[in-house]
């Protein structure tokens, strides 16, 4: 089923903006990471936060193994 909230195909035009005054070293944070479409697109330091508890769950699931 695709998701409808994706950033993956607008990704390409708005990550260059996002990105545009990024420093050396300075971290990167996604508040809405979601399927990380975004964040692994993204080099360097990056934290990736979500409030959709079942998205944490399943992330913490596949952490522990």
């Amino acid at each position: 089923m695709k998701y409808m909230g994706s950033k993956n195909r607008i990704a390409k035009y708005i990550l260059p903006i996002i990105l545009e005054n990024r420093t050396e070293n300075q971290l990167y944070i996604e508040p809405f990471v979601g399927g990380a479409n975004m964040i692994d697109k993204v080099t360097g330091e990056r934290l990736g936060t979500d409030n959709n508890e079942y998205l944490i769950a399943l992330l913490r699931a596949l952490q522990t193994g």
